[in-house]
């Protein structure tokens, strides 16, 4: 399998808020995604990661939380077998100083 459609979901993203929907191609999707926090002192996050048939009606398959970063960055990913064809994270909270986050994703078809 290789990874292809791979992108963006959110980049240095500084606010809570919903990240622009994509809709990758190809039957049998495995979806990749990384999230990585990048903050100053006591920072912390979590972040929605949502999948939707319509891009209207979004369920959250996951949840990414980041906890006391300090000075650092830190990253957390997981896969998901799924036939939803829109994407998107949705930051939920985000504290702390210099707190930006990124999240990426890949589709094994």
């Amino acid at each position: 399998m290789a990874a292809t459609n791979v992108g963006p979901l959110l980049v240095n993203a500084t606010t809570t808020g919903v990240g622009e929907a994509k809709a990758p191609t190809g039957p049998n999707r495995t979806y990749f995604f990384t999230a990585v926090a990048d903050a100053g002192a006591n920072a912390t996050a979590s972040i929605d990661i949502e999948v939707s048939l319509d891009s209207v009606e979004w369920i959250k398959i996951a949840t990414v939380s980041f906890t006391n970063i300090n000075d650092t960055k830190e990253y957390d990913s997981f896969s998901s077998l799924s036939a939803y064809k829109y994407l998107r994270a949705n930051i939920k909270s985000i504290s702390g100083a210099g707190m930006t986050i990124n999240v990426t994703y890949g589709v094994n078809q």
